[in-house]
């Protein structure tokens, strides 16, 4: 090898004395989708803009302790839904936090026209998207034995897909627990994977 030239074995000997970093969960990269719909979100000014929602009709009787337990053991499971996204130095950045209290609210209404009220709101109230969670629950009680759960999740940490499978799990989770049995889960991959 001629001097001066570097052979590419001392190259990969000085890449393996870097230090390995463990991230720091308050200060995550985000992704482009993300990214770009934090700044569209900045731009609008209104936090709700991004909102999707789910609306499930139960009929039959639905205990909200387990509900309460099977959104928790959802949170458990999911690092987005333990996930905030907020502004540092002018760019987005993921804050993951290791747990957070299950925002269910059980709502009893008197009458079936109260619902449309109740899913507006869920639906249209901003987050603040720097403070884990971006979702929320309520569980409306109907006359009779029927219910609603309608859950407002921001799309900066859900999109079609996990919607479907928030709501696949969430149904396994929730008739797990009605066994007195805990959820079986797959492994689940880390956000960033």
């Amino acid at each position: 090898m001629p001097s001066g030239v570097v052979g590419l074995s001392d190259l990969w000997d000085g890449l393996d004395a870097l230090p390995e970093e463990s991230p720091d969960p308050e200060d995550l990269p985000v992704s482009y989708g993300q990214e770009r719909f934090w700044f569209l979100q900045e731009l609008a000014g209104d936090a709700a803009l991004f909102n999707v929602g789910l609306h499930f009709r139960v009929r039959g009787r639905l205990e909200p302790a387990l509900l309460r337990d099977a959104l928790a053991s959802l949170t458990t499971r999911h690092e987005s839904l333990r996930t905030g996204i907020r502004g540092r130095g002018g760019e987005p950045r993921r804050r993951v936090v290791p747990d957070v209290d299950v925002p269910l609210e059980v709502v009893t209404l008197e009458r079936a026209e109260e619902l449309d009220a109740v899913r507006r709101d869920t639906f249209e109230r901003p987050f603040d998207l720097g403070e884990p969670p971006l979702w929320r629950a309520r569980l409306c009680l109907a006359p009779g034995e029927e219910a609603h759960l309608v859950l407002a999740i921001s799309h900066l940490v859900s999109d079609g897909a996990s919607l479907a499978l928030i709501a696949s799990e969430l149904l396994q989770a929730y008739d797990a627990l009605a066994w007195g049995t805990a959820p079986e889960w797959e492994a689940a991959l880390p956000y960033g994977e």
